[in-house]
């Protein structure tokens, strides 16, 4: 079934008006009308069954039946600040993130990757769609790129952080997470020219923990989508 997003709580509301983008896709790309049903999500959590009530050229006027609690969003809230990457990786990797369950992505800024300006708002655009797509009720946040220290300050607020590292090869990411408990946790990927020994020094001051991705150097997209499988499957995720 179709699905729209409101960027506002629906709450006790029986009746809606959806517009802007959302109302647009619904009247000219999925081409609905009156009586035709779909779905709405307003990042509460829950679900809300609705059928279109009348349209127009701006806005789509809907009833809505009972919120339903939406089971698709991970337990554990995971963090993935990226490395910023060169073209459209960067996307990529938004892209499937948001796919595999990942609550926050955060570009960040390293000694051998700078932000270009004005891809904040492509980003999170490409993290919503790609929400809609895999049928996830909440749209997970892109953050502005930071510097390397903002996000150290970042994710010092998670309850565990690990960090894939070429240079790592006793520590895995299944001997750090294995049999804990949390509620949130925090990926640090490095960008297309990894990190440089500084940052690694930091990274271990702040308690983050260096584990291996095996015996082959990835690249940076493949390596963020394979930490967060891996991490996904071990918090039960993909089952």
């Amino acid at each position: 079934m179709h699905r729209c997003f409101v960027d506002y709580n629906i709450g006790t509301s029986k009746e809606i008006l959806v517009t802007g983008d959302e109302a647009k896709h619904i009247c000219r790309v999925l081409r609905l009308a009156e009586g035709d049903k779909l779905e709405v999500c307003d990042g509460s959590g829950l679900t809300y069954p609705a059928e279109v009530l009348s349209t127009t050229k701006s806005e789509v006027k809907l009833s809505l039946g009972q919120g339903i609690p939406d089971e698709t969003e991970p337990k554990t809230k995971v963090y993935l600040f990226s490395g910023l990457t060169k073209g459209s990786k960067m996307e990529l990797v938004i892209q499937k993130a948001v796919e595999l369950g990942v609550s926050c992505v955060v570009p960040v800024e390293t000694e051998f990757a700078v932000a270009k300006e004005g891809k904040a708002e492509r980003w999170q655009r490409i993290a919503f769609e790609a929400c809609k797509q895999c049928k996830r009720p909440t749209v997970p946040k892109v953050y502005n790129a930071m510097s390397f220290d903002e996000a150290l300050n970042l994710m010092a607020d998670l309850d565990l952080n690990i960090c894939a590292y070429e240079k790592e090869d006793k520590q895995s990411i299944k001997d750090v997470i294995k049999d804990t408990s949390v509620s949130s946790l925090g990926i640090f990927i490095g960008p297309e020219g990894g990190f440089s020994e500084r940052e690694i020094a930091k990274l271990k001051e702040n308690d983050v923990n260096i584990v291996s991705l095996g015996k082959r150097i990835l690249r940076t997209e493949t390596a963020s989508i394979v930490t967060l499988t891996i991490v996904m499957h071990i918090l039960g995720e993909l089952e």
